[in-house]
């Protein structure tokens, strides 16, 4: 997520075969998917550069590892 406040819009894609398994790694793909929805929503401007920057300062992953 920080290499993108020097690279913008850079791409960024990781195949789900890489997460399967462990409930660790799906907590991480699960961030990741939310974070690739936040930067959609930036990039349709549903949402401020403002309001991206305070999103991912307060992003907690959910722990999904009971």
């Amino acid at each position: 997520m920080w290499l993108e406040e020097e690279f913008p819009y850079y791409q960024f894609n990781i195949e789900m075969d890489s997460f399967s398994g462990k409930p660790y790694n799906m907590n991480v793909y699960n961030g990741i998917q939310e974070w690739k929805k936040m930067r959609e929503r930036r990039e349709n401007y549903d949402i401020s550069d403002d309001e991206y920057l305070e999103w991912k300062l307060n992003f907690k992953i959910e722990n999904e590892l009971h």
